[in-house]
């Protein structure tokens, strides 16, 4: 079992148009992700995770567009070992 957080400070943009300046700004946020590993045999494990474990929506991008970050999801593999 394991995990991770990863932090996102504060960030912004300055746009200077003919109508004057605009910021856009993404503020501050942090994903959290979980993972749990089991062996089934000696040669076979499996791995389940969970990433944004608490769905939070955040930008990518503050320049010019919104790029939405990936949402909750999850994922299982199979590892085999020769």
């Amino acid at each position: 079992v394991g995990g991770g957080v990863n932090w996102q400070n504060r960030v912004y943009t300055d746009t200077v148009t003919p109508y004057g300046t605009f910021r856009a700004e993404q503020g501050s946020y942090a994903l959290v992700d979980l993972f749990t590993r089991y062996q089934v045999t000696k040669n076979f494990s499996l791995q389940g995770n969970v990433n944004n474990l608490f769905d939070k929506t955040y930008d990518t991008n503050v320049e010019g567009s919104i790029v939405y970050g990936a949402p909750r999801n999850f994922s299982i593999t199979g590892t085999y070992q020769f």
